[in-house]
């Protein structure tokens, strides 16, 4: 799945009003996150995530980018510690 530049600035835009709706924690990528994000996904189209400080930033960014893959999701932006999802809904 692939967005222009103009749906991706859209879609960070609308992220950066957002509050993080999940928190990765010290277990990491469960099967019942990614199920809980896939459903909230459906629902809404976009999701921001959010890590524990102590995660290493390279880090976020390959959990980020497994969560993407395993999701048939597309990584908005990663900032900080926080990362943005967006899927369309299924029709």
């Amino acid at each position: 799945m692939r967005i222009d530049n103009s749906e991706l600035k859209r879609l960070r835009s609308i992220a950066s009003n957002m509050e993080a709706e999940f928190n990765i924690g010290k277990n990491g990528l469960t099967s019942t996150f990614i199920e809980s994000v896939d459903k909230y996904l459906d629902k809404y189209e976009i999701v921001k995530i959010k890590s524990l400080k102590a995660a290493d930033k390279d880090e976020l960014e390959k959990v980020a980018n497994e969560i993407t893959e395993k999701l048939n999701a597309i990584l908005v932006e990663v900032r900080g510690y926080t990362f943005v999802l967006y899927r369309e809904k299924k029709k």
